[in-house]
């Protein structure tokens, strides 16, 4: 689940074309964040919060277009996320039960293949498509309702650009000399280096390379039964 994302509940009706709302707790809601209002119909409207919140109560920039009740759920967040390289693993989230199930990870072809892609019913597979610049993530079956329509995924960031000088590097102090290794690599054939030289800095490189991936190993169960399906 993201940082900079609240979930808080309303603590009073609001009728539709209303342009504020009232929730238990302001605390992370800031200006310009975009929040989402859970609305009677049982869908959930979109837009940003207009101005500081005051007390308990939010301002939205985007009028409701329908009606909320006392104890809908309200989300906050403050950023969009960087468009993710791959979506590695996915949970289905209840908001009532506060519980993860997980989701099977379907190829392009598979989830194309899908009879019926408007389907209603329990979210069970996912397929990301990663795009140029927006990535889209297909659901099935599609989310009924909103409160066992959530999803958390896991995901893989693009590293963030050196610009200048001072940027710090994405990523741990022990990937120091990997990265400083792996750069020389790269940038060699622009300085002539000797071939012998090259191959010292190359071996250096691919050693270093090798202990982090190594050391950086996720550590996790290993299960193993017997083939019952009678192939040899």
């Amino acid at each position: 689940m993201r940082d900079d994302l609240c979930s808080v509940l309303t603590t009073a009706s609001a009728a539709a074309a209303a342009a504020s709302i009232v929730v238990e707790s302001i605390t992370g809601i800031a200006a310009s964040d975009h929040i989402g209002i859970t609305l009677d119909d049982g869908t959930i409207q979109w837009t940003t919060v207009n101005g500081a919140p005051a007390g308990s109560t939010v301002s939205l920039s985007a009028a409701l277009t329908d009606s909320v009740a006392l104890g809908n759920q309200v989300w906050t967040y403050t950023s969009d996320i960087v468009q993710p390289l791959k979506i590695v693993q996915a949970q289905r989230f209840n908001a009532d039960a506060e519980t993860d199930t997980p989701m099977m990870m379907l190829g392009r072809t598979d989830y194309f293949d899908l009879p019926n892609k408007d389907q209603l019913g329990t979210i069970t597979n996912f397929y990301y498509d990663r795009q140029l610049t927006t990535g889209q993530l297909y659901l099935w079956s599609a989310p009924q309702d909103v409160v066992d329509g959530h999803v958390n995924f896991q995901w893989h960031r693009p590293i963030m650009d050196f610009n200048t000088a001072a940027d710090t590097s994405d990523l741990p102090q022990e990937w120091i000399q990997t990265l400083q290794f792996n750069l020389a690599v790269i940038m060699a054939p622009e300085f002539d280096v000797p071939d012998g030289k090259f191959r010292q800095i190359k071996s250096l490189a691919d050693q270093y390379l090798s202990d982090m991936i190594g050391f950086d190993r996720e550590e996790g169960s290993i299960f193993v039964q017997p083939d019952y399906s009678g192939r040899r």
